[in-house]
């Protein structure tokens, strides 16, 4: 009887065991979300070259006409810098997947032509931003320096003649603040940079003694309109 009863328990134990629902397995770890924007986008830069047979208005109103503010850069496409360059106009670089290098092409052709010259250039950074500004803003100004590769000699003979110089260990200056440096294909390197006006014969003299011989080149004193086109150009609150 007793064998019986022990028998019964056991058999109830494990039926009861059967019926528990099984532990859940753990859950697989959730992917990171991918980084914003399309790791394979290429950084081209696009200059907007003035039409000066037309003063400033008439050329607002060709584009404002054309719907340029409103289509241009094309929605989702990032804007890496504006600056006006004065000199030269506007030079936007754009972070573009090349699946949208038609779209980008586009809304020049179609709002920018009548208005501005254009030109485009592939572009990478050299280098990065200063990490920590020490330069105050309101006292300074930003000057953009063309670097133009001097094409008689190749890359090697130019990077000899300003390593010889010492151009890398002098330029820019200590105290000048990089806001961009970058190559442009076909140009050379694009430097701009924030400067006291007390210290812009500092500059001026590092790129004498140090760019030229490899370098030919320009300056352009500059104005950030990336702010500008982001509280006033209806493609900007579009996105």
């Amino acid at each position: 009887m007793l064998r019986k009863l022990i028998i019964l328990l056991v058999a109830g134990a494990l039926a009861a065991n059967c019926q528990q629902p099984a532990t859940p397995a753990p859950a697989a770890p959730t992917a990171a979300p991918a980084p914003a924007g399309d790791p394979n986008a290429i950084l081209l830069t696009v200059f907007l070259r003035h039409d000066q047979t037309k003063n400033v208005d008439q050329i607002n109103e060709i584009v404002g006409k054309n719907g340029f503010r409103d289509n241009f850069p094309p929605k989702g496409i990032e804007v890496a810098s504006w600056y006006v360059m004065m000199g030269i106009g506007q030079v936007v670089t754009l972070k573009v997947p090349p699946s949208r290098l038609r779209e980008v092409n586009r809304t020049i052709e179609s709002g920018a032509w009548g208005g501005y010259h254009t030109e485009f250039y592939p572009t990478y950074e050299l280098r990065a931003a200063t990490a920590t500004p020490t330069v105050d803003p309101a006292k300074s100004i930003l000057l953009t320096i063309f670097l133009r590769h001097d094409q008689t000699k190749n890359s090697t003979q130019i990077n000899e003649i300003v390593g010889k110089n010492g151009f890398r260990e002098n330029f820019p200056p200590k105290g000048i603040d990089v806001i961009s440096w970058y190559t442009m294909m076909g140009i050379g390197q694009v430097v701009t940079l924030r400067v006291p006006p007390d210290r812009l014969r500092d500059v001026n003299r590092s790129i004498e003694t140090g760019a030229w011989g490899g370098f030919r080149t320009e300056f352009y004193t500059t104005y950030d309109y990336k702010s500008l086109w982001q509280e006033s150009w209806p493609s900007a609150k579009a996105k």
